[in-house]
């Protein structure tokens, strides 16, 4: 028996069964035709670059100042190292090691007037900015402000001359007080020899400090306390402190 057409496009029909169709990957990265994306407008894209410029700009110039900064740290500490090693050593030695109870050797115009003058401006902004203390030692009406060197990340931001002439001083002086000195002749190589003083230094232990004086504090001081603010200006003379006052110290 013939099938009839119905039966006939039945087959067909399952013969040719549609496939499902995958979705192409490629389509997910194309928005949506019914999806709405917000448009950053010319204004905007322009001020986003401007932005980025400037921090380019402020990048640079903090990396200037900081190369900046390093190249005057080397400069100040390759000065203070020359000046020391230019020190007549062999005469502060024969000081130091005589027959006297306590000795001491001055040198004028170690530093030079420059760096002198940069220590001396570090000072006066500490005392400005009241990073010095009234020394009562001195006195509550002596009008002295002072402060410990001590080095570290925050004071040096204070006074980074005045911590770099400590510690390049103390490296140096030391070490050619107990005998390590410079030969010019062979490009500064230490050359022991024998020292003549009864102790030797540490070569890694600084201690310095930064005095002020203030005029206008010790008036107002003498006038809080004693009731007369008449300085005549003639500040009593103090003799040298010492750190040390024995042998074992």
């Amino acid at each position: 028996k013939k099938p009839s057409m119905a039966q006939k496009r039945k087959r067909r029909g399952k013969k040719f069964i549609p496939k499902p169709m995958e979705r192409p990957e490629v389509l997910d990265e194309v928005p949506r035709a019914d999806e709405w994306k917000k448009i950053v407008s010319t204004g905007d894209q322009v001020e986003t670059m401007k932005k980025g410029e400037d921090a380019a700009k402020e990048a640079k110039s903090q990396a200037a100042a900081l190369i900046a900064t390093q190249r005057k740290s080397v400069s100040v500490l390759t000065h203070v190292k020359e000046q020391i090693q230019a020190l007549p050593v062999e005469e502060i030695i024969d000081v130091l090691s005589s027959t006297a109870t306590q000795n001491y050797f001055v040198f004028d115009g170690l530093l030079g007037q420059e760096l002198s003058e940069e220590i001396a401006e570090e000072g006066r902004s500490m005392f400005d900015n009241n990073k010095l203390e009234l020394d009562l030692n001195a006195g509550v009406t002596s009008g002295e402000y002072a402060a410990a060197i001590k080095g570290g990340q925050d004071q040096y931001v204070d006074c980074p001359r005045s911590v770099e002439f400590v510690v390049c001083m103390t490296r140096h002086l030391a070490g050619m007080l107990n005998g390590v000195v410079p030969n010019i002749a062979k490009n500064n190589e230490n050359v022991e020899v024998e020292s003549k003083l009864p102790y030797k230094l540490d070569e890694t232990a600084s201690m310095a400090g930064v005095r002020m004086y203030d005029r206008k504090a010790r008036i107002s001081s003498l006038e809080l306390l004693t009731g007369n603010s008449n300085d005549d200006g003639n500040v009593e003379e103090k003799p040298f402190g010492y750190v040390i006052n024995g042998d074992g110290d």
